[in-house]
């Protein structure tokens, strides 16, 4: 009778923890849910290049990420055409 409960009480608590780690918002939702983080991983004018996080300029309320600071003028230059290849 002791093991069955004892099973019972570990059974339990491993579905306890399960539903527990699902409850939790993931890294990729709380990035989309802060406006203050970049919507892209790879510059939009040097496409290969990963940004700096650092390195960013607002449009039509996104924060936009470069690779560089020479990058953010052309962006500024012509931003529609940029902003349909983000990444």
């Amino acid at each position: 009778m002791r093991h069955l409960v004892l099973a019972l009480l570990l059974l339990t608590a491993c579905g306890a923890v399960v539903l527990a780690a699902q409850d939790k918002p993931l890294a990729a939702d709380a990035a989309k849910k802060d406006p203050s983080k970049p919507v892209n991983k790879f510059c939009p004018i040097e496409k290969e290049n990963e940004v700096d996080p650092k390195v960013t300029t607002t449009y039509e309320d996104k924060v936009i990420a470069f690779c560089c600071a020479d990058c953010i003028a052309k962006f500024k230059a012509d931003p529609k055409k940029y902003m349909k290849d983000l990444k």
